[in-house]
């Protein structure tokens, strides 16, 4: 299987569906990519993710966003982890779902194109079927 990610050519090594987003690791490099149909859709996955934390283990988020952020939040003041401040949890919630790469593109904060490749490995298997969808986006996270 191939994947095309920023114009470049690789042979998928492994697929892995155990996130909330698909990981497909690289034969050339070890290089691990989050992949999705598009950026809403990696958007949506960011915020399950934290929506996720927040409601099996507040105090482990608590621990991420820390104290001051939770207190200016609850007195609707501007605070947040990340590249910008909001003035509430839901509106961070609204905003990482707005700017996916900086949750899954964990190596680089940068969102690439991704293409999967029509070029069916020796099984005959091809990266549209393994993934369950065309891939339009990748996150490198290692």
């Amino acid at each position: 299987m191939k994947i095309k990610i920023d114009g470049e050519v690789y042979t998928v090594k492994d697929i892995n569906h155990k996130g909330y987003l698909a990981m497909v690791t690289l034969e050339e490099n070890d290089h691990e990519y989050y992949l999705a149909e598009n950026s809403e859709v990696a958007g949506e996955a960011a915020r399950k993710y934290w929506e996720d934390i927040i409601n099996d283990s507040p105090a482990q988020f608590a621990a991420i966003v820390g104290e001051k952020v939770l207190i200016a939040w609850a007195l609707g003041q501007s605070a947040g982890p990340g590249s910008e401040a909001t003035n509430s949890l839901n509106d961070w919630l609204d905003l990482t779902a707005s700017y996916p790469a900086e949750h899954w593109a964990g190596y680089d904060g940068a969102e690439c194109e991704a293409e999967a490749v029509d070029e069916p490995d020796p099984d005959n298997r091809d990266l549209v079927s393994e993934l369950g969808f065309p891939p339009t986006v990748a996150y490198r996270h290692n």
